[in-house]
């Protein structure tokens, strides 16, 4: 089903267990990245009061718009799922950076 703007749909990608996150940001607007924080594989999540996804384990922030590092320890952007959509579908259809 359809997220509300500023929701969060969790799902697995590429393979079962690897964790990721969509966000829908405005209306037309869908992102998703790997929840796995670059620095140490903490889970990271969407804090949408400061738009930022954020890791709880070292307060490590990255951006929604791009996945790039806000603030540190990790050093690395988190990895981008590109989306395609598909009819009233949005599909991964790979990473980047490849990891």
């Amino acid at each position: 089903g359809a997220i509300p703007v500023g929701g969060v749909k969790l799902f697995q990608y590429p393979k079962p267990g690897e964790q990721c996150t969509m966000i829908r940001t405005t209306d037309d607007v869908y992102v998703a990245y790997s929840q796995k924080c670059t620095h140490l594989s903490c889970a990271v999540f969407y804090a949408a009061a400061e738009n930022r996804l954020e890791c709880p384990c070292h307060q490590g922030y990255c951006s929604v718009r791009d996945g790039s590092v806000l603030q540190g320890p990790p050093t690395r952007s988190l990895p981008c799922v590109v989306l395609e959509r598909s009819g009233d579908e949005l599909i991964a259809i790979r990473l980047e950076p490849e990891v």
